[in-house]
């Protein structure tokens, strides 16, 4: 479906957010949204995904991995990236959890309000 709409206008633009719905198809309802942003230099990209709370815990069966599995391939496949990262609060185990599900690789922890984030990277597969 992310295909389909990057045909009509780009999904993802330099410097700009997208946001799209994240919805579970076989009970047609809205579930969630998801955001991808794109670097100035096109060099990286970073998704967030927020879901309705009946959505999570669902392990790697669940929603916000397959969203984000689909968002991984979208981006790689209709930009130049090098590469996606996300970060995650040392706090929200939920999504520390997704992310883990996830090939990307953890490359270092930075000082945010109060806290710790843990910062991941997934470099563009080789082709």
């Amino acid at each position: 479906m992310l295909h389909h709409l990057n045909t009509a206008t780009p999904l993802i633009r330099a410097g700009e957010w997208a946001q799209i719905a994240v919805a579970d198809a076989p009970m047609d309802r809205l579930i969630g949204d998801m955001g991808l942003f794109l670097s100035e230099d096109e060099t990286e990209a970073e998704p967030g995904i927020n879901l309705q709370a009946a959505s999570h815990g669902l392990g790697g069966l669940g929603d916000a991995t397959r969203a984000m599995r689909l968002a991984i391939d979208h981006m790689f496949e209709s930009t130049n990236i090098a590469r996606i990262i996300v970060g995650a609060d040392t706090r929200n185990l939920p999504s520390l959890a997704l992310i883990r599900r996830l090939p990307f690789v953890e490359t270092g922890t930075v000082e945010i309000d109060g806290g710790q984030e843990i910062e991941f990277a997934l470099a563009r597969p080789a082709t």
